[in-house]
Order: structure tokens, then C-alpha cells, then sequence
């Protein structure tokens, strides 16, 4: 069971710092240029 839990704590962390990857690209969009004209 402790195994696990450590594996948990893991992925967590793992799915955290997407998400805030996510919050990082998204807010750099909204501030720089659209990603359409990004070319």
C-alpha cells in the first residue's frame, strides 16, 4: 500500500505541473500575439 501511495503522489505531482504548464501557454497567448499569426 505504501508503494502505492508514493506512485500516487507521483502522478500528482506529474498532472500538476501540466496543468500549470497549460496556465503558462495559455496565459502567454492571451498576452503575446495569437497563435494564428504566430507563423
Amino acid at each position: 500500500m505504501n508503494g502505492m501511495n508514493r506512485l500516487d503522489i507521483k502522478q500528482l505531482r506529474v498532472l500538476q505541473a501540466l496543468l500549470d504548464l497549460k496556465k503558462l501557454v495559455a496565459s502567454r497567448t492571451q498576452n503575446g500575439a495569437d497563435p494564428t499569426s504566430h507563423q
